[in-house]
C-alpha cells in the first residue's frame, strides 16, 4: 500500500471530477440535457415535469444541508482545537445556508418554484429512498464521520456553480408556463456558490 499525502488541491481536482461527472449525467439526461444544447427543447409538459421532479429531489436533499451541519458541528464540539474550529465554522455555515430576509433554508426557493409551476402537490410525497439514505449517513451517523459533509458538500457546490447557468438559460428559452417564476432555486443558488 502506497502512502499519498491528501492535499488540498488534491481533494480540490477530486471535487471537480465528480462534479464533472455529475455534470455529464445531468447534461445527457433524456430530457433535462435539452436545456444544455442548442438542440429542439422537449413538449413543454415533458420537461415541466422532468423540472418539477428535480425540484422535488432538490428540495428534499437541500432540507438535510442544515441537519447535516449541526450534527457535524455537534459531533466536533467537544474534540481537539482542530474540531472545535470545524464545529464552529459548520455553524457559520448553517447561518449561510438560512435566508436572512425569512430564516429559512434554501429548500424553500424550490418549493417556492414548484408552487409557481403548479407542481406543489410533488412536496407532499415521501422523499426518495436515495435521500433517506443520504439523510441517515449525514445526519443520523454523523458522530462516525463528522468530516464526510465535505466531499458531498464539495462536489454539489461544484455542480450548481457549473450547471446553474445552463439550466437557468435552457429553463428561460422553454415554453413552461411560469418559467421565469420558478428560477429561485437556480439563480439563487448558483450566484450564491460562485
Amino acid at each position: 500500500m502506497t502512502n499519498h499525502t491528501i492535499t488540498p488541491e488534491h481533494i480540490i481536482l477530486t471535487f471537480e471530477k465528480e462534479s464533472d461527472h455529475l455534470y455529464s449525467l445531468l447534461a445527457t439526461h433524456p430530457t433535462l440535457g435539452t436545456l444544455f444544447s442548442n438542440e429542439k427543447l422537449p413538449q413543454t409538459n415533458t420537461l415541466k415535469t422532468a423540472y418539477s421532479r428535480w425540484l422535488k429531489a432538490t428540495h428534499d436533499y437541500v432540507t438535510s444541508t442544515r441537519k447535516m451541519l449541526a450534527a457535524s458541528a455537534d459531533a466536533l464540539q467537544d474534540g481537539d482545537p482542530q474540531d472545535r474550529s470545524f464545529s464552529l465554522a459548520f455553524q457559520r455555515y448553517i447561518q449561510e445556508e438560512t435566508d436572512p430576509s425569512d430564516g429559512q433554508g434554501h429548500e424553500y426557493w424550490a418549493a417556492n418554484d414548484l408552487r409557481a409551476l403548479g407542481s406543489e402537490q410533488l412536496l407532499e410525497l415521501p422523499k426518495h429512498p436515495a435521500i433517506l439514505a443520504y439523510e441517515r449517513f449525514f445526519v443520523s451517523d454523523a458522530k462516525q464521520h463528522p468530516y464526510a459533509l465535505f466531499g458531498s458538500k464539495g462536489v454539489l457546490e461544484r455542480l450548481s456553480i457549473k450547471a446553474a447557468p445552463d439550466l437557468l438559460l435552457g429553463l428561460q428559452m422553454s415554453n413552461i408556463k411560469n418559467i421565469n417564476s420558478a428560477l429561485q432555486f437556480i439563480s439563487g443558488h448558483g450566484e450564491l456558490d460562485l
